[in-house]
């Protein structure tokens, strides 16, 4: 009968254990999920800022290479048709030649929904990196955080060029939301004393 109460008092701090121990293997494995899905999310932002430009310059490269060309075929029709100078205003009435605006309209559509999905990729970035600080700084998960050492050091090629958020390691915490000095200046001051003037 001592021998069953001995035992059953060494399994209580077993029994205590074994529930701990399963937590902290579930809130490790969470934390490498949050930190892949974060580095894969920023390298998607970036698929969609590179898509962004090479799409808006091979367009625009293609309307440039209209126009050139339009210069040309209307240089070599003036000059066919009207071979004094004096009759290009009649070959201006006549053909009323105009370069394709469609182009131009496409550009610009490039970059408005280039730009909405860039914005909605950093959106995701964003906030992923939140929920994840969420998630290892309160407690009890911030203990499990230290003992098991997250938020963890990103290296290699999509690693955050430098440790933003000073807490002298460069995790996944410390990816940058895409910015311009207008905005951050804007935030800084906390005043804005110019209007928009999208036309100018």
């Amino acid at each position: 009968m001592k021998s069953l109460k001995i035992l059953a008092l060494a399994l209580i701090p077993l029994a205590a254990v074994v529930p701990i121990g399963q937590y902290a293997v579930s809130f490790y494995n969470d934390c490498i999920v949050r930190e892949k899905n974060l580095v894969a999310a920023w390298k998607e932002s970036q698929l969609e800022y590179d898509n962004l430009w090479k799409s808006v310059q091979e367009t625009a490269n293609v309307t440039d290479a209209h126009q050139d060309a339009f210069r040309d075929i209307f240089k070599i029709g003036m000059r066919a048709r009207y071979p004094k100078d004096g009759h290009m205003v009649s070959w201006l009435r006549e053909s009323n030649p105009e370069l394709p605006t469609a182009l131009y309209g496409k550009v610009l559509t490039i970059v408005e929904q280039g730009r909405d999905k860039v914005t909605a990729s950093q959106t995701e970035v964003n906030e992923q990196q939140r929920d994840y600080d969420i998630a290892i700084s309160t407690f009890p998960d911030s203990l499990f955080a230290s003992v098991l050492g997250f938020p963890r050091a990103v290296e290699g090629e999509y690693a955050p060029s430098q440790d933003f958020d000073g807490d002298g390691t460069i995790t996944v915490l410390d990816y940058r939301i895409l910015s311009s000095d207008r905005t951050e200046g804007t935030f800084e001051t906390a005043r804005e004393n110019t209007a928009m003037q999208p036309f100018k």
